[in-house]
């Protein structure tokens, strides 16, 4: 079986930028995350045209590349927030990367869904930049949150 790893638990760059694009929310302790996507592409130029349409559609887009440095594709994690989430069932409660490529898998209890990508990409976090391909998963699930 393949190993999950924790972004809370996991370093390096990829997963860093990951977790920067997620804590910028705790400053705004009211908004849920309702959903995330992974944007990525092959130029400079691409993603920017990439970010620019995933914000005109309403998804905040920091502007951290993940793989900046490393010589790979522009990635870049996506996500929507709303302040009127149902606080039973309308948010993410957790996120990890994991080096599997599955849609769907279920863990300590709740179903973690590979998160989204645009047309042409397959969401790998470390696209290009060599090493093992990286996936991003989430949860909706309230069972067994530490």
């Amino acid at each position: 079986m393949k190993t999950i790893h924790r972004i809370s638990r996991w370093g390096g760059r990829v997963l860093a930028g990951v977790m920067m694009a997620v804590a910028a929310l705790t400053v705004h302790a009211e908004a849920y995350i309702t959903d995330i996507m992974v944007l990525g592409a092959e130029t400079g130029g691409s993603a920017w045209t990439v970010k620019n349409s995933y914000r005109e559609w309403g998804w905040t887009v920091p502007e951290n590349d993940l793989n900046n440095g490393a010589s790979g594709w522009w990635v870049y994690v996506a996500y929507k927030t709303s302040s009127t989430a149902n606080p039973e069932t309308g948010y993410i409660t957790d996120i990890f990367a994991s080096t599997f490529y599955m849609n769907s898998y279920t863990f300590e209890g709740r179903t973690y869904y590979r998160a989204g990508s645009n047309a042409g990409f397959d969401g790998d976090l470390n696209r290009g930049a060599g090493g093992r391909f990286i996936y991003l998963y989430y949860t909706r699930d309230h069972a067994n949150l530490h």
